[in-house]
């Protein structure tokens, strides 16, 4: 008997072996995602709007926010469902049949009931929440002033309660032949960009060898030395390692291997940055100014003191961090942007 697809949970994907059902992958993805898209419906006919937003997984809803007037607020004031989808492109995967051409890809569709914030003192959070995820490198107060509310009276606050979800991913390992689709930007700001664009999440030094991980919120980079305080300064070894959140995600994620920050002993966790590819360039965290050296292999005192066995030296071959030469000296603060400082 034919399938009935209109009779199925709204939640069904056609694929079962690409359903994604694991929440904590799902809210990670809509943290990092960067634009949406919203559909919302009037008279029966669909509308949608590409939107920046925020997640906020405390309320378990996400926010957006448009004009005060217009065509979105007015689809939500007379029709409260909506649809939010967000979606990810990877390598396209050739064939020696046209019809089994594929491409790897990851997306999110979410089934939820919009409403519209009025109240302001909610309405700011929500904006802050979206300023701190967009530019997590400048300060409310200190870089620009917050949102007051004579602003509001200009903005419409969209929540969406996510009532349900599906999610959907397909990735491959090695595969011969695939390629990534030759993107041309539109917009000349994105055509001339550097490649890439991320942030210092946390800083970590040990005293001594062999003691414990200690978080700070800044610490002085000394050129030829490394971290003030850190068991490696002035040394003549390794002035500073990094390692991306990236990786560790992919760690527990794929094969089950909690390690943490603080556990992989280096000094500086990173978001969006490819470290992997900076060996021998030149790079910024705030005015701090490193040069990547060589990769951070596992070894077989980190098995020993993460107690996760020989099976993490297989796990974080090729991800397990960064060393770095400090080529300017300064001040690392979480929070700080890191740029290239060349085409990477």
């Amino acid at each position: 008997m034919a399938r009935d697809y209109l009779n199925d949970p709204v939640t069904t994907v056609r694929r079962d072996d690409r359903a994604v059902t694991d929440e904590t992958w799902f809210k990670h993805f809509l943290k990092t995602a960067s634009v949406g898209t919203l559909a919302t419906i009037h008279d029966g006919q669909p509308f949608l709007n590409q939107n920046l937003f925020v997640y906020d997984d405390q309320t378990n809803a996400l926010y957006i926010h448009t004009a005060r007037k217009g065509r979105t607020r007015a689809n939500i004031e007379q029709y409260q469902k909506v649809s939010f989808a967000i979606m990810e492109m990877g390598r396209l995967l050739p064939a020696d049949e046209a019809l089994e051409f594929s491409v790897e890809y990851a997306g999110v569709v979410i089934f939820g009931t919009s409403s519209i914030i009025e109240d302001d003192a909610e309405a700011t959070r929500v904006l802050q929440l979206m300023l701190d995820k967009y530019a997590p490198h400048l300060s409310a107060g200190s870089d620009y002033r917050p949102p007051v509310p004579a602003e509001l009276k200009r903005t419409s606050v969209f929540k969406v309660t996510i009532d349900d979800w599906s999610a959907k991913k397909k990735e491959v390992d090695a595969f011969d032949g695939a390629f990534w689709y030759p993107e041309q930007p539109i917009l000349q700001s994105v055509r001339t960009r550097h490649t890439w664009q991320g942030t210092l999440d946390a800083i970590a030094i040990a005293p001594i060898e062999g003691a414990t991980m200690q978080l700070v919120e800044t610490i002085e980079a000394i050129a030829g030395k490394g971290l003030a305080g850190d068991r490696y300064f002035d040394t003549g070894e390794t002035e500073v390692t990094l390692i991306a959140q990236e990786d560790l995600d992919a760690a527990a994620t794929d094969h089950n291997l909690p390690l943490t920050h603080l556990e992989s002993r280096r000094n500086l966790l990173t978001c969006g940055v490819p470290l992997n590819y900076l060996v021998g360039k030149r790079f910024q965290i705030g005015q701090v100014i490193l040069e990547g050296k060589l990769l951070c292999e596992p070894c077989t005192g980190l098995v020993e003191t993460t107690g996760y066995g020989r099976q993490l030296l297989a796990v974080m071959v090729h991800r397990a961090g960064l060393r770095c030469d400090i080529i300017q000296s300064g001040t690392l603060s979480t929070g700080d942007a890191i740029r290239p400082l060349e085409l990477s």
